[in-house]
């Protein structure tokens, strides 16, 4: 775990995109958050959270690709 999470922060400062590079460093915590609420809501509304922020992440992934070609 502790490689591969070595290997992602590694590919995040590659990044050129100074917002989606942020934002990229910002989705683990968010994920993180899930695992430790302190109940089954707080845990719910994490997730939830989580999901869209990391579809709104994708999404600006796939536009700053398409970009490069």
């Amino acid at each position: 775990m502790r490689l591969a999470n070595r290997k992602l922060w590694i590919l995040i400062e590659r990044v050129a995109d100074d917002y989606l590079r942020a934002v990229l460093k910002a989705t683990p915590g968010d994920h993180g958050l899930v695992c430790s609420a302190e109940s089954h809501l707080d845990a719910e509304a994490a997730f939830m959270k989580a999901a869209n922020t990391t579809n709104k992440t994708l999404e600006q992934v796939g536009t700053a690709l398409r970009g490069l070609y």
